[in-house]
């Protein structure tokens, strides 16, 4: 009988924020749930998250944009720019 695969999580940090401490902790909490985490580190743009998800095809985009250095507008911008990306390479967006 062939094994299940592993949900797969993208953990991506967009944007100027240089702080990875939250990420690296999502990182491993979705590791030990059972996971199999793809962590991309900081400074990633919306194009560079798309690609990496299509590229290890991924379940789920978690990204963090935990920083006090952005407004709404700048993290709406941020996060519409990852899910227009992701639907013009025809990927489906379900936020929760």
């Amino acid at each position: 009988m062939e094994k299940a695969r592993k949900p797969r999580v993208l953990v991506a940090k967009h944007g100027v924020d240089g702080h990875d401490r939250d990420a690296r902790l999502v990182a491993l909490a979705f590791r030990d749930a059972g996971f199999e985490v793809v962590y991309t580190g900081c400074h990633q743009t919306p194009k560079h998250i798309v690609t990496a998800a299509i590229q290890e095809d991924v379940d789920l985009i978690w990204m963090s944009i935990n920083s006090g250095e952005f407004s709404d507008q700048c993290e709406e911008k941020l996060t519409n720019g990852v899910i227009s990306t992701h639907s013009e390479n025809g990927g489906d967006h379900h936020e929760h």
